[in-house]
């Protein structure tokens, strides 16, 4: 991707994030509940939305970070170059909240940091994509199992028996 692509490669990275994404918000809990025992399907349930929810947290991490030294790698090329002066340097920490400040630096700068941009977010791809990656070889590690009459034997499973003691209990 560069500042200039055209439509099909700006809108195709799109798509197939978004299939990717897809396929990994309700995927893995299959996995989870068909290999889990039964009286466990609840804390396993539970267990997989905390850890899916830390490793949201852990990607933006990764993925802020990579923005951020990359983008201040860039700059330092561009400023060695000659294409940023020193008076016109942003810093990685302040590029998420400068994009409209940049804007109004003189056009030649304004070019340069949407190559800077371009080229710190293609590097946070191929982070993301090395360790999409990794996931899908571990996943190829990942044994056969079928939810195919696993029925609820839960724990948590709903007691509907007329006139049972936990019934009468709650009313």
């Amino acid at each position: 991707m560069r500042p200039h692509s055209n439509g099909g490669v700006l809108y195709g990275m799109r798509v197939v994030g978004s299939i990717g994404a897809g396929f990994l918000f309700q995927l893995p809990l299959y996995g989870v509940q068909a290999t889990t025992k039964d009286e466990d399907i609840g804390i396993a349930t539970a267990s997989i939305t905390f850890f899916r929810s830390v490793g949201q947290a852990f990607g933006v991490a990764i993925g802020g970070t990579v923005f951020q030294n990359e983008f201040d790698r860039f700059v330092r090329k561009a400023v060695e170059s000659g294409s940023i002066p020193r008076e016109f340097v942003v810093t990685g920490a302040e590029a998420a909240g400068a994009y409209s400040s940049i804007g109004k630096f003189p056009q030649t700068v304004v070019e340069a940091y949407r190559y800077v941009y371009a080229d710190s977010l293609r590097t946070v791809w191929y982070v993301t994509t090395g360790i999409a990656a990794a996931g899908l070889l571990t996943s190829l590690l990942v044994k056969n199992e079928s939810l195919r009459n696993r029925g609820n034997n839960s724990k948590q499973k709903f007691n509907h028996q007329k006139g049972s003691k936990q019934l009468e209990d709650v009313v």
